[in-house]
């Protein structure tokens, strides 16, 4: 089967929001290294993971739809994309899960992250959920970041 329409229609939804000024921002305001070992959650073609690649040294892709290999791999050459969790790498200490990722998931697949990550993620790391809200759009985009501590680990949302 030709993926390329599907690759071309999943690029032209979300692409339409600022990338590169999504990832400077929260790059600056959580203070990540370069040398950040950085894992791209449901990351579909790779539109968010180029622009962490220029970021930081180390960054992987994982998308549970392994038909997006070929536009992810077009797009970032030199990263990893798995499609099978347990097949990421240890030693991740920042999850970025752009696009409302963990709205398309059912309480099964998140218990599972769960689990899968506990085994992947260096002590303290940090996990960040983009989640759409309607309260967005009725009050504006303010920018900022939280964050708090869930077990040693820190969660970071934007508010």
């Amino acid at each position: 089967m030709d993926h390329s329409i599907y690759n071309q229609v999943y690029d032209s939804i979300y692409g339409k929001r600022n990338i590169s000024e999504d990832v400077d921002f929260l790059v600056d305001q959580l203070q990540l290294g370069v040398k950040s070992v950085v894992l791209d959650f449901g990351c579909g073609t790779g539109l968010y993971t180029k622009k962490l690649s220029e970021k930081f040294q180390t960054v992987y892709g994982f998308d549970i739809n392994s038909n997006l290999s070929p536009a992810f791999n077009e797009k970032n050459p030199n990263v990893a994309f798995f499609d099978a969790l347990v097949n990421v790498p240890s030693g991740i200490n920042t999850v970025f899960a752009f696009f409302n990722v963990f709205n398309y998931l059912s309480k099964e697949h998140i218990l599972q992250f769960k689990s899968i990550m506990k085994e992947k993620l260096n002590s303290g790391a940090l996990l960040v959920i983009d989640v759409l809200r309607a309260e967005t759009f009725e009050k504006g985009h303010v920018k900022s970041v939280k964050e708090a501590s869930i077990n040693g680990s820190k969660a970071a949302y934007h508010q």
